[in-house]
């Protein structure tokens, strides 16, 4: 069977096989029994606990996919990640760069909506920097009439949010403009790790706070995810 913690909807879904009727799983501190067909859904897309009879029995709190053996079932846990909707193709990223990472992100000459309207999953790029230390970026937009607020966010502890405390590592706040830059640095307390970094410009708002929808007026923007790496420090030789 295969699970999956959807970090929109909150449900963990597909969880199929008659052999589990005396195993469970806890989400919230709700333990659930399973067996047939069942939708579980959760007040958080976290916190999901492997019980009794399952193999490998352990928490896993939305981390990046993790397969595991129930029985002689293999279930794949997967986090899902909202995606910005925009009703137009005409407000978009056209580059985004960063510099001064340990390994850098290049994306310039794109175009509107490469996944989906408002939205490209570029995740497959990424940049990687050392726990504590800075990481530059430029955003740049088409059309130079337009102008936007731009945000950043890393999704730090890969539960498929972008909301939890420190997350949101750029905001705008100079007003409107065709470009932003500016740098951030990796939280000292950040795990070794590969996360999603999305980059979102809101031609309604000049200093988006929603990772996962443009203004209401509109809507109109554009999301842009990348793989973000942190590295363990370098120890002095």
């Amino acid at each position: 069977s295969t699970c999956s913690i959807d970090g929109s909807s909150n449900t963990l879904s597909n969880i199929g096989n008659s052999s589990l009727i005396n195993s469970s799983i806890t989400i919230n501190g709700n333990t659930v029994s399973l067996g047939g067909s069942t939708t579980v859904t959760a007040v958080n897309p976290y916190a999901l606990t492997i019980g009794t009879g399952l193999t490998g029995g352990a928490s896993y709190n939305g981390s990046a996919p993790v397969t595991i053996a129930i029985d002689s079932t293999v279930a794949t846990l997967t986090v899902t990640y909202c995606t910005p909707t925009s009703a137009s193709n005409s407000y978009y990223i056209t580059g985004f760069t960063t510099t001064g990472g340990a390994s850098n992100i290049t994306n310039t000459g794109t175009t509107s909506g490469a996944t989906s309207a408002g939205y490209s999953n570029y995740t497959a790029q990424s940049c990687s920097q050392y726990v504590g230390s800075p990481i530059n970026f430029s955003i740049t937009t088409a059309n130079g009439t337009y102008t936007y607020g731009f945000a950043i966010w890393v999704d730090w502890n890969n539960n498929g949010l972008f909301t939890d405390a420190g997350e949101n590592v750029f905001v705008s706040t100079g007003g409107y403009a065709t470009s932003a830059s500016g740098s951030f640095s990796v939280p000292a307390g950040a795990s070794v790790g590969s996360y999603r970094m999305r980059v979102l410009i809101d031609y309604y708002s000049s200093g988006p706070t929603n990772p996962c929808a443009f203004s209401a007026t509109g809507p109109y923007g554009e999301a842009e995810d990348y793989t973000f790496s942190v590295l363990q420090p370098q120890i002095p030789t």
